[in-house]
């Protein structure tokens, strides 16, 4: 939950994330478990490269590595935004979110 806060901290410091161990929550909101491809397809690689290229590189894994990310922005108990990730090298315009805040 540390690696959540510290990002948070960083791009939006009153959001709150979820950790969700067992996955029931995941789980309701349609977040699945990730194929091979969606892991090590060409998407991913392509992502990599263009991270590496920028200086950054693959940290300690933490969680379960075969769960696919999912974003949700929850206002007043309702879904007002969401993003289910392509494959792990995917990630929102975090911009976009803006507009739903």
């Amino acid at each position: 939950m540390t690696e959540g806060r510290e990002f948070f901290d960083q791009f939006w410091p009153e959001a709150r994330a979820v950790s969700d161990p067992k996955g029931e929550i995941f789980s309701a909101l349609g977040v699945s478990k990730a194929s091979l491809r969606e892991v090590f397809g060409p998407g991913v690689w392509v992502r990599a490269f263009q991270a590496m290229k920028k200086g950054y590189r693959q940290g300690r894994t933490i969680g379960n590595p075969w769960l696919l990310p999912g974003i949700f922005l929850v206002r007043e108990g309702l879904i007002r935004w969401k993003w289910r990730f392509k494959h792990i090298g995917d990630h929102p315009d975090f911009k976009e979110i803006g507009s739903y805040r």
